[in-house]
């Protein structure tokens, strides 16, 4: 296992990105594996091995350090997991399917890190490592130590990988359909699945061209975690003329108001100058500094964000 940095970045890309046709199909045998897949052209790829579709990590109740590894090939008399897939014809935008698991046994299951095809060091891949509660999200680069990564509150348990396959490569993203669970329990990073109990996860697949960035950005931009039908989002506030400065915005200094670096209740004063002068020295200043009034406050009364600014020592004017 490479080594794990412990710190955080978040995912994000710039606006530039290598454009391509979208993949046809894939065929999977009744095992669940991939053999090939269908080009833009109609033209077959073919792995060099066959793929499992997905992997994916069972646990008992609360004992994440007991996970097993499991990919679809397995079956359920190993996984206690029944695996079934659905896909959706003639989708534009690449494969879609739908992927369903079952629990099969007698005993609750706690179901994690479901990822397309399987983990590779030869390959680019976000997965789930650990047990930590709140932030386990990891990128895996070839030659290099699994960075955690921040992916958007929604999406904390997606899994993503990519195939590289010649001049052609594929990434695929697997996202849980949380609607689906039906007398189970979702957390954060598992799926709790009680004996008899199902949650499905929708997977998508495509094919790109260029460096490994070039997947991802598909998938987390361009697609938008396909969140929203591609080609169906209002991009014009991003568009505004008076606000295309914040494109080249890279450092975003955000300050819980009751923050002694925004207000010092012991001399009784703003101390934001004194942060943005520290800012300026130390990292060659901000081109943002966001007031976060609201955090932890909001909902404990029936104050909104407006009254907690008034709230503040001076008030809005101060």
């Amino acid at each position: 296992m490479r080594e794990i940095i412990q710190y955080s970045f978040i995912l994000l890309l710039s606006m530039s990105g290598v454009k391509s046709q979208s993949l046809r199909s894939m065929t999977i045998n009744e095992a669940l594996f991939i053999s090939s897949f269908k080009g833009p052209n109609g033209q077959k790829i073919k792995p060099e091995k066959s793929l499992p579709l997905l992997s994916y990590e069972v646990s008992p109740p609360k004992q994440l350090d007991k996970k097993q590894y499991f990919n679809s090939s397995m079956g359920s008399p190993l996984s206690q997991i029944e695996i079934n897939t659905s896909f959706e014809k003639s989708y534009k935008h690449g494969v879609k399917g739908i992927v369903s698991f079952k629990n099969t046994s007698n005993d609750t299951l706690w179901l994690t890190n479901v990822l397309p095809f399987e983990p590779s060091e030869n390959e680019v891949y976000i997965t789930g490592i650990g047990d930590h509660w709140l932030s386990r999200t990891y990128l895996f680069r070839p030659g290099f130590d699994a960075v955690n990564v921040i992916v958007p509150d929604n999406a904390w348990e997606l899994g993503f990988n990519e195939l590289s396959l010649g001049i052609n490569k594929i990434c695929a993203l697997t996202r849980r359909d949380v609607s689906s669970i039906k007398n189970g329990k979702r957390r954060r990073f598992e799926t709790i699945l009680y004996p008899g109990r199902s949650v499905q996860y929708t997977l998508y697949a495509d094919i790109y061209q260029g460096k490994w960035q070039e997947g991802l950005r598909l998938m987390f931009q361009d697609r938008m975690l396909y969140d929203i039908e591609p080609g169906n989002f209002n991009n014009s506030l991003f568009e505004r003329d008076d606000l295309k400065w914040v494109r080249h915005a890279y450092l975003n200094q955000a300050l819980m108001a009751w923050d002694h670096y925004f207000y010092d209740t012991d001399k009784n004063r703003y101390t934001i100058g004194d942060f943005i002068e520290m800012n300026n020295r130390v990292m060659g200043g901000a081109e943002i500094y966001g007031l976060w009034p609201t955090w932890p406050m909001l909902g404990m009364d029936a104050r909104n964000q407006w009254d907690m600014f008034r709230s503040m020592p001076g008030g809005i004017d101060k």
